[in-house]
């Protein structure tokens, strides 16, 4: 079950599965920066295939651009 975002510019509260979290934890990518610089190469890490790939990258963007919304509002 993906974990819900808690700390913003913390990778622990992404929506991911199980495996990525390992691989992430192995690699030692802690925050959204350094998920960001290795997303181009994340299929490469051992035990990362390409659907696992794109899962992670589809949750770095769905994440950035929560991050770029202006904040709302009440009226």
């Amino acid at each position: 079950m993906p974990h819900e975002a808690k700390i913003p510019g913390q990778v622990e509260g992404l929506r991911l599965p199980p495996r990525a979290w390992k691989v992430l934890q192995r690699e030692h990518i802690t925050n959204i920066d350094q998920l960001i610089a290795a997303a181009y190469r994340i299929d490469q890490f051992s035990g990362i295939g390409t659907k696992t790939a794109h899962v992670i990258r589809e949750e770095l963007v769905r994440v950035i651009s929560l991050k770029e919304q202006p904040p709302k509002h009440p009226s």
